[in-house]
């Protein structure tokens, strides 16, 4: 549930407060609707984002949905051209930006005067926020072989899983104490000092660009000129700088040709199926937990720890099982070469190297945990069943789909190691369209057919993956060949 992490921080949210009617039946309902991030509003009905002492934000819930809209659309489809930029100019100066962007836009969210500035600045602050999640991909790619990528890669992700868990309780009681706005405040000073540590420590990591010391950190800066040596005057600094200068428009649609390849489409299914659920729970569980079991808010956003417990754990036992087998499979493709092969470069993996299996192979178990779950999700709320079961089963549903998200991005890296950008632009956009439809959908389906038939219709759905894995693992390395032979790029 890594791909979540910039699109659900609680941290950048509002507290949302909705007025309550007091001659309805529906009082003895759950007046108070919402997700970790928010609380949900009637529809219609006016709401107050409140500062203490100073003026009010009157708006409706029309405008909040546009606000979400808004920030759901932007952090979907601009990494598509940020990851891009970051593969031309390279990771440490598109850091360097996403890092102003976010920086300026807290700035305009806790100054803004209405919603309307309000809204622009949270698409602005998405901006920030997708590319910064892009680039750090990007970085983990250039770093890691092809044998330790699951491991990093699942580093990288215990920090912001750690920011989900966390970011609720810390943003909820720095608005209760303090105000809204500074959250956004504080969120300025952290972001400003990842800044300054990036200027000084954040080294460029693509190997076309390394070789012209090319936008060097303030540390490599200072060991450079304290050298003196002539030969490190002239290592190609030119020809590094001009390479990006050359790129031409014609780039931003590489990330748009991957949908042209039926195993990256297969792969990005797979991986945007999955991620839809994940939204389906983040958006539903707090209807499901405050309407059948009457929790408060607060209490449904300790139900919440199990999720990000979940994917934490997850995510470090799948990757260092999934180097276990990646190992594994290196062994077997020896044997068959009747020689010894050792990656010691992140670059492209032999044509004929099983990745499909390296990769996929192992998620099957998974794959079926998160099928069998899901289909029999919804009637444990119908049931009533002690809520300590529907928990248990959210940690292992969260636990899994960690496994199966982290190796579907390594495999993509895989496909493409000096393209990681782009292609990780393509998979949060298909990303984000599975997101956007569930969140739309899943509470007026879960109103028509009820909650059971609601999760066993998204279990059937995720059941489609299976054919899905059999068709990669199958095909995949004869499309991969394929798409060499007639595109070597």
């Amino acid at each position: 549930m890594n791909d979540s992490d910039g699109n659900n921080s609680t941290c950048t949210s509002l507290p949302i407060k909705k007025n309550v009617p007091n001659n309805n039946n529906d009082n003895e309902q759950s007046i108070e609707k919402g997700d970790i991030v928010e609380e949900f509003i009637e529809e219609e009905r006016p709401i107050s984002i409140k500062q203490e002492g100073k003026d009010e934000f009157n708006s409706t819930a029309s405008i909040v949905n546009i606000s979400v809209a808004g920030h759901t659309a932007v952090y979907a489809f601009f990494p598509t051209i940020s990851g891009v930029l970051a593969d031309i100019w390279g990771r440490r100066l598109v850091v360097l930006i996403a890092l102003l962007i976010t920086m300026v836009s807290c700035i305009g969210i806790a100054l803004s005067s209405n919603v309307y500035v309000l809204i622009i600045m949270r698409m602005f602050e998405a901006v920030g926020g997708g590319t910064l999640k892009i680039a750090g991909r990007g970085i983990i790619s250039d770093i890691s072989l092809p044998a330790t990528r699951a491991k990093y890669t699942a580093y990288s992700f215990i920090g912001a899983q750690v920011s989900m868990v966390t970011g609720p309780a810390i943003g909820g009681l720095i608005a209760q104490q303090l105000s809204w706005r500074w959250i956004f405040w504080i969120l300025i000073c952290i972001t400003g000092l990842v800044f300054i540590i990036t200027i000084i420590y954040l080294p460029e990591t693509i190997d076309t660009l390394i070789g012209g010391y090319y936008n060097l950190s303030l540390l490599q800066y200072i060991q450079k000129q304290k050298s003196n040596n002539n030969d490190n005057h002239d290592m190609g600094g030119n020809n590094t700088k001009q390479l990006w200068m050359k790129k031409t428009v014609s780039d931003f649609k590489t990330p748009y040709r991957y949908f042209m390849f039926p195993d990256f489409v297969l792969i990005m299914l797979i991986s945007g199926i999955h991620f839809g659920l994940i939204i389906c729970y983040m958006v539903h569980l707090s209807y499901l937990f405050q309407d059948y079991y009457q929790m408060n808010v607060q209490n449904v956003g300790l139900c919440f720890l199990v999720l990000g417990i979940g994917d934490i754990i997850g995510a470090i036992c799948g990757a260092h099982y999934q180097d276990f087998v990646f190992h594994k499979v290196i062994k077997a493709y020896s044997s068959k070469m009747n020689e010894a092969v050792v990656f010691d470069t992140n670059k492209s993996l032999p044509i004929d190297f099983p990745i499909y299996k390296a990769r996929l192979f192992y998620i099957w178990p998974c794959s079926i945990v998160i099928q069998l779950g899901t289909l029999v999700f919804g009637w444990l709320f119908i049931m009533k069943t002690h809520l300590a079961i529907p928990l248990i089963i959210l940690f292992f549903l969260s636990f899994t789909m960690a496994i199966v998200d982290d190796a579907t991005l390594c495999l993509t890296q895989d496909l493409q190691p000096d393209k990681v950008g782009a292609i990780s632009g393509s998979l949060n956009l298909v990303q984000g369209i599975f997101g956007g439809i569930v969140t739309v959908i899943v509470e007026p389906l879960s109103s028509s057919i009820g909650v059971g038939w609601t999760y066993t219709l998204l279990g059937s759905v995720l059941m489609t993956t299976n054919i899905m894995l059999l068709v990669l693992l199958r095909n995949g390395v004869a499309w991969r060949i394929q798409r060499e032979e007639k595109d070597p790029s």
